[in-house]
């Protein structure tokens, strides 16, 4: 119960990208703009939270293939978006002093 505690206390307080993507998405868009952003990053971190709480990282320790298997799927997903940032064009956020892109949908 100890670890579940304290893998609960760390990741509910340890920054990361979402909030760069709420910052960046509520100066350019409105504090509404980062709503879906906020909720979408709490039920995801809730769903890590009982995921880990429920005992299905002890699969992974039953089962290392799987563990083998997570981790050759997450290195590909990653060196796939590591491929898009690097062959995506170069632009600027704005035209003529307004955003280029459009806040995420539903904001």
């Amino acid at each position: 119960m100890l670890s579940f505690i304290l893998f609960a206390f760390v990741a509910s307080i340890t920054p990361g990208p979402t909030n760069i993507l709420v910052l960046s998405n509520s100066s350019r868009y409105g504090w509404g703009a980062a709503v879906l952003i906020i909720l979408g990053d709490c039920t995801g971190a809730a769903a890590i939270v009982v995921t880990v709480g429920l005992g299905v990282g002890e699969s992974l320790l039953r089962y290392p293939l799987l563990q083998r298997a997570m981790a050759g799927v997450g290195v590909l997903w990653l060196t796939y978006l590591a491929w898009q940032l690097f062959s995506s064009p170069a632009a600027g956020i704005e035209v003529d002093g307004r955003p280029k892109h459009r806040a995420l949908p539903g904001s």
